[in-house]
């Protein structure tokens, strides 16, 4: 049977053509049906070859695909602006199909210089979905590929809108999060990058496994390039069963490469210097601010023989390096890292700092006080001490106050 057919779906151009096995066998013949078609639409050419052994029942699918596009400008009447502005593409997988497995297998995709491989299957006939992945996304610029947000780095500091408080006044927000969508599938998948780009940031290469199984969902971290040596990630969201969901961050690593993490915009380095990280944190709740309410864990960091460049800290958090005005001088926008050590204790809500000095070649910063994030008060001391008389700024600074509100000021003795 040779098919042959054209028309238009919302003016856009639908061609198809090709050849099957006549409808007359569909109840004569029990061998695999033979399909061959190429379809052209919506600016997208399409080749499909295989078998299908149960037309009816759609089993035993058996399908190769192959497809290719000069852009992808065709898509944005049916799926809007969202589309991104990609040039050429190609896809090349194999698609088999059964009531209770779909599986797209030799997953070959390019996206002009970016590339997407590996395989994906989902068994729609499960209670709940189940999906399976194994992907590779090489040279991916996540920047190009999504649609820009509101607070993308071309718009005005004037249009970005405020952080919204609660009814109370507080800004850690109570909504509710979405832990139940966490009982709709269950995922295992492993995922790999090699040169992902998401906000001028550059990530030479990372890989993840994602565990979603019973509402219990494990993100684990396998393997990162700034990470050198042993190391332990993983975050964890336990919402099953009828307590309060709960979520641990564990991160226990012996090197991390700070200049590739803190990497501008511009390509330079806010920090540069090996860091040392043990982090363990557990909450629990339904949302942001009844998580941080009830934290119980420790963070210790460790930074020996870095540097800092106030310009790359600037763009990488505006202002930032005005906080540190007392690590740099009016002749150098870089200052040297001699050590920086900090320990925090978290218990249930309450922030302590047990022990946070940053030690450059200008100064010493020392950090001492408390943050209780269950009432959102702040009670800190920054106190530098100069190493010279170049320092503009020498004096202790009191943080007081609510995070919606905080009070800054300079301690009277130290002023003196």
């Amino acid at each position: 049977l040779v098919v042959a057919a054209d028309g238009l779906i919302d003016g856009q151009v639908i061609e198809l053509a090709g050849d099957v096995i006549p409808p007359a066998r569909f109840l004569t013949d029990d061998k695999p049906y033979a399909v061959n078609l190429v379809v052209n639409a919506l600016g997208i050419s399409a080749r499909i070859n295989g078998s299908v052994a149960d037309p009816v029942g759609l089993s035993g699918v058996d399908l190769g695909i192959k497809a290719q596009a000069a852009n992808l400008d065709g898509l944005r009447p049916l799926l809007g602006q969202d589309v991104p502005d990609v040039g050429k593409t190609e896809l090349a997988t194999r698609l088999t199909f059964s009531p209770s497995k779909l599986r797209l297998s030799k997953l070959q995709a390019k996206l002009e210089e970016s590339r997407i491989e590996g395989w994906v299957q989902l068994n729609p006939a499960a209670s709940i979905p189940e999906l399976e992945a194994d992907l590779s996304f090489y040279d991916l610029n996540l920047d190009k590929l999504m649609p820009l947000d509101n607070n993308s780095a071309d718009k005005k500091t004037a249009d970005v809108k405020p952080v919204e408080k609660t009814a109370d006044g507080r800004l850690l927000s109570d909504a509710p999060l979405p832990f139940d969508t966490l009982a709709q599938a269950n995922v295992q998948a492993r995922l790999r990058a090699i040169n992902l780009v998401r906000n001028n940031q550059l990530l030479k290469q990372a890989e993840i496994k994602i565990d979603l199984n019973d509402s219990r969902l494990a993100v684990i971290l396998l393997k990162h390039s700034s990470i050198k040596g042993e190391f332990d990630g993983e975050i964890v969201i336990d919402a099953r069963g009828k307590k309060k969901p709960t979520v641990l961050v564990r991160l226990k690593v012996p090197h991390i490469e700070l200049a590739e993490l803190l990497l501008s915009s511009e390509g330079t380095a806010a920090v540069e210097g090996p860091m040392a990280t043990d982090i363990l944190l557990r909450g629990q709740g339904n949302s942001v601010a009844q998580i941080l309410a009830t934290l119980n864990g420790k963070v210790h960091l460790l930074l020996e023989e870095g540097s800092a460049d106030a310009k790359a800290l600037d763009l990488f958090v505006g202002g930032l390096s005005a906080m540190f005005g007392t690590i740099f001088t009016d002749q150098s926008s870089k200052t040297r890292i001699n050590c920086a050590v900090c320990d925090l204790k978290f218990d249930n809500g309450l922030m302590t700092s047990e022990l946070a000095v940053l030690d450059t070649q200008y100064s010493t910063v020392f950090l001492e006080g408390q943050v209780n994030l269950k009432s959102e008060q702040l009670d800190l001391k920054v106190s530098p001490e100069a190493k010279g008389v170049t320092l503009s700024v020498a004096f202790p600074v009191l943080v007081k106050g609510v995070f919606a509100k905080p009070n800054i000021d300079i301690e009277k003795t130290g002023a003196l």
